[in-house]
């Protein structure tokens, strides 16, 4: 792999994420993952140079680290998700559907945030 070339891994709707276990270590300047759809990750752990983050419908996901760098999340139906870290640089969020949310939180440079639902009471 290309010191410069841009890296991306799908690993949509996959039973065994990798990023579970931490073996996700080995993979140099991955910038954008898209784990959309594991159901049994639970924890978003940091990942260094990561900028696109889509991790829409992981049902049982309850932590997201503060990624530095990190500037676009996708946490869609995320329904276990309670809370949004405090990640400096990020510009884009999109947390529609994560109905547990307490709140989100003020963070600095975030340009872009779309569909926020209320969970009836």
């Amino acid at each position: 792999m290309r010191k410069n070339e841009k890296t991306k891994l799908n690993i949509n709707f996959s039973i065994m994420c990798i990023i579970c276990t931490g073996e996700y270590k080995t993979v140099e300047d991955l910038q954008k993952l898209d784990c959309s759809g594991c159901t049994t990750l639970t924890k978003i752990p940091v990942i260094s140079g990561l900028k696109t983050l889509k991790c829409t419908g992981c049902t049982s996901l309850t932590e997201i680290s503060v990624i530095p760098g990190l500037q676009k999340l996708d946490c869609e139906d995320c329904t276990s998700l309670t809370e949004i870290p405090i990640i400096p640089g990020l510009k884009k969020l999109f947390p529609g559907g994560c109905t547990n949310l307490t709140e989100i939180p003020s963070i600095p440079g975030l340009q872009l945030l779309l569909k926020v639902y209320k969970r009836n009471s």
